[in-house]
């Protein structure tokens, strides 16, 4: 079989298969499923960086794991994260335009990331420090935040997911200077990520899409 198999990109194509599930998920209106695979997704983007670093790879490992993570993240992050808003908002033009944007800025965010990790890494092949724009893994907290916040209102806000999905998109874009999380910022989003995982799975059943 052609690609690479590593660890790493084994723990990717694992999200890649659960954000598929994701968006069936949502699609035939299992919305607390849909949004526990999108978070757990996020999990995985979080460890399949430090588990990558401990593999011994070739160049050309190195290279397709930059390519098939921003592949994966695409779907994972931008396509799910999408498909969940246009459910929970409901569909209409402008909230399918505002979708289609929040794709198409998570594409150009992942192209411009490639290019500019590549000649990085050609310069200094240590540890990223910063992001310029927001990047797209975000969108697995993201949403479940505003998902949390649906449930406190009895859900009832539909319109927010719309708006979540613009402002994001947006934020991908921006030329804004993002820290990169080490292991500290890791464990506190980590522990973030788990108290929210565990509000979802124990109160998200009262979501419905729109």
């Amino acid at each position: 079989m052609i690609g690479y198999y590593n660890p790493s990109v084994i723990v990717t194509y694992f999200s890649l298969m659960l954000s598929v599930g994701g968006i069936c998920a949502a699609l035939t209106g299992h919305i607390q499923a849909a949004f526990v695979c999108i978070m757990v997704c996020g999990m995985c983007d979080m460890v399949d960086g430090p588990i990558a670093r401990k593999c011994k790879r070739t160049e050309d490992e190195k290279s397709f794991g930059i390519q098939i993570d921003s592949l994966c993240d695409l779907i994972c992050f931008g396509a799910q994260a999408a498909v969940l808003g246009l459910v929970m908002g409901g569909i209409s033009w402008y909230s399918t335009l505002i979708a289609a944007f929040f794709v198409l800025a998570g594409v150009i965010r992942l192209g411009y990331f490639n290019v500019q990790e590549i000649n990085r890494v050609r310069r200094d092949p240590g540890r990223r420090q910063t992001y310029d724009g927001l990047p797209i893994t975000s969108s697995s907290i993201i949403l479940p935040l505003v998902g949390l916040i649906d449930i406190l209102v009895k859900a009832r806000c539909s319109w927010i997911y719309p708006v979540t999905l613009a402002v994001t998109g947006l934020m991908y874009i921006l030329p804004v200077r993002i820290p990169k999380l080490h292991t500290r910022g890791m464990i506190v989003c980590g522990i973030g990520g788990a108290v929210m995982f565990a509000l979802m799975v124990a109160f998200g059943a009262v979501l419905q899409a729109a």
